[in-house]
């Protein structure tokens, strides 16, 4: 059986090539620049989830989703959910749901436009996490999100937060920090000890 370090690598290089192969930073450079973040960037991949970023200089909902719908030419993208939250975070997102095998992956596209809420965070926490996070806590937080895969209130940023911040170990400790430290609500979280660099 492999660890789960090797488990979450092997996921984070299968998330490469299925974006390499469906083109799909290819054809989301029309919009703006583009950057993979969340988990496949931290290099802590449990669910199969990619969560890319666009900065366009302009939010332009028609042409987000003509440039969107191109990926839909691919048969092994089997579902696109739109949704339009510029008026409360100041972007457009898509779930881009691809059939790889017997599995399912979601691409989680954020098309952020100028002055959007979360603007540069992701890039920010991306760059924050791979210099603080010890080897221990990388294997803290994979061990905790394979063991919350099929938990419905599980994010994980709190997952993040918990292991980090407040060294939080094991599913018992992280249930029960949750129910005191959870929440729902987006937040531009960063750990508490940032070193310079």
């Amino acid at each position: 059986m492999s660890t789960l370090e090797e488990r979450a690598e092997a996921r984070r290089l299968r998330a490469l090539e299925l974006l390499a192969e469906l083109r799909v930073l290819e054809h989301l450079s029309e919009l703006g620049t583009v950057e993979v973040t969340g988990a496949v960037a931290h290099g802590l991949v449990v669910a199969r989830d990619i969560d890319v970023d666009v900065t366009a200089a302009v939010l332009d909902a028609p042409g987000c989703i003509a440039v969107v719908g191109e990926l839909a030419a691919d048969p092994r993208v089997v579902r696109i959910v739109y949704t339009n939250a510029t008026e409360r975070f100041g972007w457009l997102s898509f779930d881009i749901v691809c059939a790889d095998g017997g599995e399912r992956w979601t691409i989680e596209l954020y098309v952020n436009g100028p002055g959007a809420s979360f603007l540069g965070w992701t890039s920010e926490l991306a760059s924050v996490l791979s210099r603080v996070l010890t080897p221990e806590q990388r294997h803290a937080i994979l061990e905790l999100k394979e063991e919350l895969a099929d938990d419905p209130q599980y994010r994980s940023m709190d997952v993040y937060r918990a292991v980090v911040d407040d060294g939080v170990r094991g599913l018992d400790a992280f249930v029960a920090w949750r129910s005191e430290h959870g929440s729902e609500e987006l937040a531009r979280w960063l750990p508490r000890t940032v070193p310079n660099g």
